[in-house]
């Protein structure tokens, strides 16, 4: 099936830009890979099978700040040959998402490759291509279920899922209401690189 093979090409290349930037394996094993069931009960579309989210950790410069994790993560898993949910579901017609999973994979590795170059951040962030969102946020749902105890407390999560198509726009970020630092951290950040940001407070 094309859509398993690309699969498979988009999360072995996702590995391979960690492991170029120097993060630090996230997954199972001393891999970056972390395997989880793909079948879905809430998504009766859902493949079946075995997906893997793709795990890499910055780790953090502090002492007492390192053993939390801010969390930055996007999918790579997509519509495939078109199926409900998709423009265009009744096509057989591959799905590549440029609208979806691949902007939001593109801006996770261009994070990982700014803060890995960078000064290091206080905290670890560890940085999560999740499979299986698509079917019914399987990849996020199963991390956050194993993450494991070693992994230290996860003080913040930034999703990035679809990034683009703004135009003229505004940059919209959403969920600023799932915690009270947002919008306080967001807005003067914004001003400071020049960019117009229009917030919403639910995800």
């Amino acid at each position: 099936d094309h859509s398993i093979h690309q699969c498979h090409q988009l999360r072995e290349f996702i590995a391979a830009e960690f492991a170029r930037l120097g993060l630090t394996p996230g997954g199972s094993d001393g891999t970056f890979f972390q395997s989880l069931p793909l079948q879905s009960a809430i998504n009766p579309h859902a493949p079946g099978g075995t997906g893997r989210n793709v795990i890499a950790t910055l780790a953090g410069s502090d002492p007492a700040l390192r053993s939390e994790r801010i969390v930055i993560g996007a999918h790579y898993d997509h519509l495939g040959e078109g199926m409900a949910g998709s423009l265009a579901p009744g096509e057989q017609a591959i799905h590549n998402g440029a609208d979806d999973n691949a902007s939001g994979v593109a801006a996770m590795l261009w994070a990982a490759e700014r803060l890995a170059a960078g000064t290091r951040p206080a905290r670890s962030v560890t940085f999560i291509a999740f499979t299986g969102e698509e079917s019914g946020l399987l990849g996020s749902a199963h991390y956050v279920a194993n993450a494991g105890a070693d992994s230290g407390p996860m003080v913040a999560m930034i999703n990035l899922d679809m990034v683009g198509r703004l135009g003229a726009g505004p940059l919209i970020v959403y969920g600023v209401d799932t915690a009270a630092e947002w919008n306080a951290l967001l807005v003067p950040a914004a001003q400071r690189a020049g960019v117009a940001v229009a917030t919403r407070g639910e995800g």
